[in-house]
C-alpha cells in the first residue's frame, strides 16, 4: 500500500508539472492588457482571453442605435464604458465619428474627426485612461478620458489595423497601409519601418521585447503578392522573417512559452520563437483570428468542404472537436463566416458573431452549442466585450457605405434566476474554478443529481504531493448546484488539485496559486 500510494503521488506529480508547462497564465502588463477585454484593447499577446464568464442562457438586455456601424472591437475601460469607432462613411458631411458610451448604452460623448473617412482602426486604452484610435483618413489620434484631443498624426495612408498595442514603457505600436509605426505617449514618432500592415494585427512577445507583424507587399515587376511575419524589437530592428504562402487577415497568438499561432492559407502554424516552425495542422483557407484557453487548447475559425466552422486543438496541434456552421445562406457566399478574433471567457466557452449577419453564437469548452441569437442581417465583425457581471456587448454594422444602422449595438446577459430556476441536476459535475489562475481566492462549483436520496459529501483540496490542504466541506448534500469559495492566503504559488467524492464516485481538477 505504501508503494502504492508513493506511485500515485509521482504520478501526479508528472501529470501536474506536464499540465502546469502547457498553463497559459495571465501576463500582467502596465496598461490595460490584464484587464477582462482580450482581444483589441491591449491584448498584447492576442489571447482572446476574458477573465470573466459570459452569458450561458442569454436574454438580450438593450439594444441602441449608432447609425454609422461598430467595428474593429469596442474597448471597454476601467469604469466599464464602452469605446468604439465607426464603420460606415459619412457621406452627408465632411466629419466621421468616436464614441463613448455606458454600460447601458447611452452616450456619454463623441469626439468628431474632420474627415468622412471611418475610424475603423481597432483602439487601445492606457492606464492612465488615454484612447488611442486610428482612421481610414490616415489620422492616429489620442484623446483624453473626457474626449478630449491631446494630439494627432496624420499619415498620407489610411490606419485599417486589427489593433493597437502599448508596451511597457507606453509607447504605442499601429500599422498601417505602408508602414509599422512607434509612437511616444506625447505623439512623437519613435520609429517608422516600410511594412505594410493593413488589415493585420501586432502581437507581443511574453518579455515584450519582440513585437510580431504580419505584412504583404504587391511586386510589380514579379507580378505577384508576398507575405511575411517579421520579428521586430522596440529598437526598430528586425531580429528574423519567415516567408509565408499566404496570410490570413488575423492578430497573431502568443502562448506564454513564446510560440507564435498564425493562420497560412490553409493550415494554421505555430512557430517557435526563434522562426521556426514547430507544428502544423491543416484547417482550409478561412479568415479570423485565433483564442486560446487557460489550459492551452486552441479555437480558430477553419473550413470542412463548403461551410466554415470552429475547429479546436490541443496544446501539442492535436484534433480536438469541429463545430460545423449548419445553415446555408440565401445570398453570397452561401456559407456562414467569422471575420474578427474569436474570445474565450474564464471557463472556456467560446464566442463569436456571423460576417454575414446571420447569428451571433457561444459555444461550451467541447464544442457544444450553447446559444445562438439572431442578428437580422447586420454585420458582427467586432469582437464581443464581456464584463464583470457577465454581459456580453456586440457591435455590429452594414458595410462601409451603409450609414443608416438601427439596433446596431445590443448587450445579452444571463435571464434573471436562470441559475436558480434551471432543473436539478442529473449528474454528478466538478467544474473549474474561477478565477484560475488565482490569489488568494477562488471559487468552486459543482453539482449534486437527484437520484431519491442525500448524499455524504465530501470536497478537499490537495498540493502537488497528495497531500490534503483544506477540507472545504464534508457532510450531506441535497440534490442542486452549489458554490464553495476556497480561500488560503498562507499557501505558495503552484498548481493544486480540489477533489470531489460522494458514495464510491471521485471527481478532480488542478487550479494554480499565483502570488
Amino acid at each position: 500500500m505504501k508503494y502504492l500510494l508513493r506511485f500515485q503521488t509521482i504520478l501526479l506529480l508528472i501529470l501536474a508539472l506536464q499540465s502546469f508547462a502547457q498553463t497559459q497564465q495571465k501576463i500582467t502588463w502596465p496598461s490595460l492588457a490584464d484587464s477582462p477585454w482580450p482581444v483589441a484593447r491591449g491584448d498584447v499577446q492576442g489571447t482572446g482571453r476574458s477573465e470573466y464568464v459570459g452569458p450561458k442562457n442569454p436574454e438580450v438586455i438593450w439594444r441602441k442605435t449608432y447609425q454609422y456601424g461598430v467595428f474593429a472591437s469596442m474597448v471597454m475601460d476601467e469604469e466599464k464604458n464602452l469605446l468604439f469607432g465607426t464603420r460606415a462613411v459619412n457621406s452627408e458631411a465632411n466629419e466621421n465619428y468616436f464614441y463613448k458610451v455606458d454600460s447601458t448604452g447611452n452616450q456619454l460623448w463623441r469626439f468628431t474627426t474632420n474627415f468622412f473617412n471611418a475610424n475603423s482602426c481597432a483602439q487601445a486604452v492606457s492606464k492612465n485612461g488615454t484612447i488611442y484610435f486610428g482612421s481610414q483618413s490616415g489620422s492616429f489620434n489620442a484623446i483624453d478620458t473626457e474626449g478630449n484631443l491631446l494630439w494627432t498624426y496624420q499619415s498620407s495612408a489610411s490606419f485599417f489595423n486589427l489593433n493597437i498595442i502599448l508596451d511597457r514603457e507606453g509607447n504605442i505600436y499601429v500599422g498601417n497601409a505602408d508602414s509599422l509605426f512607434c509612437f511616444k505617449v506625447d505623439g512623437e514618432v519613435k520609429f517608422k519601418l516600410a511594412i505594410p500592415t493593413i488589415g493585420y494585427g501586432l502581437a507581443f512577445s511574453p518579455s515584450g521585447e519582440t513585437i510580431y507583424v504580419p505584412s504583404h507587399y504587391y511586386d510589380e515587376a514579379m507580378g505577384q503578392f508576398f507575405y511575411n511575419l517579421s520579428a521586430i524589437n522596440t529598437d526598430g530592428s528586425i531580429d528574423w522573417k519567415l516567408s509565408l504562402n499566404r496570410i490570413v487577415r488575423q492578430t497573431p497568438l502568443i502562448d506564454n512559452n513564446g510560440n507564435i499561432y498564425i493562420k497560412e492559407s490553409e493550415q494554421l502554424l505555430c512557430i517557435e520563437p526563434n522562426g521556426e516552425i514547430k507544428w502544423s495542422y491543416k484547417i482550409g483557407g478561412r479568415d479570423g483570428g485565433i483564442t486560446m484557453d487557460t489550459q492551452g487548447n486552441i479555437f480558430l475559425v477553419g473550413q470542412n468542404y463548403d461551410n466554415g466552422g470552429v475547429l479546436s486543438l490541443d496544446y501539442h496541434g492535436n484534433y480536438r472537436w469541429y463545430y460545423e456552421f449548419d445553415d446555408y445562406l440565401p445570398y453570397w457566399p452561401h456559407y456562414e463566416d467569422v471575420y474578427h478574433g474569436l474570445v474565450c471567457d474564464a471557463d472556456g466557452s467560446i464566442y463569436f458573431g456571423s460576417t454575414w449577419g446571420n447569428y451571433f453564437y457561444a459555444l461550451n469548452n467541447d464544442g457544444d452549442l450553447m446559444w445562438r441569437v439572431a442578428l437580422d442581417s447586420l454585420y458582427a465583425d467586432s469582437c464581443p466585450v464581456i464584463s464583470n457581471d457577465g454581459t456580453i456587448y456586440i457591435g455590429t454594422h452594414l458595410g462601409a457605405n451603409n450609414s443608416n444602422v438601427e439596433n446596431n449595438l445590443f448587450a445579452i446577459k444571463d435571464k434573471p434566476n436562470s441559475v436558480e430556476d434551471e432543473e436539478t441536476p442529473t449528474k454528478f459535475a466538478l467544474y473549474q474554478n474561477y478565477p484560475n489562475p488565482f490569489n488568494p481566492t477562488t471559487t468552486i462549483k459543482f453539482s449534486v443529481p437527484n437520484v431519491g436520496t442525500t448524499h455524504e459529501l465530501s470536497l478537499r483540496v490537495y498540493d502537488i504531493l497528495g497531500r490534503e490542504v483544506q477540507t472545504l466541506l464534508h457532510k450531506p448534500m441535497q440534490p442542486g448546484s452549489y458554490e464553495v469559495e476556497f480561500d488560503e492566503s498562507n499557501l505558495t504559488s503552484g498548481v493544486y488539485f480540489y477533489v470531489l467524492e460522494t458514495g464510491g464516485k471521485r471527481l478532480s481538477k488542478k487550479m494554480l496559486l499565483v502570488k
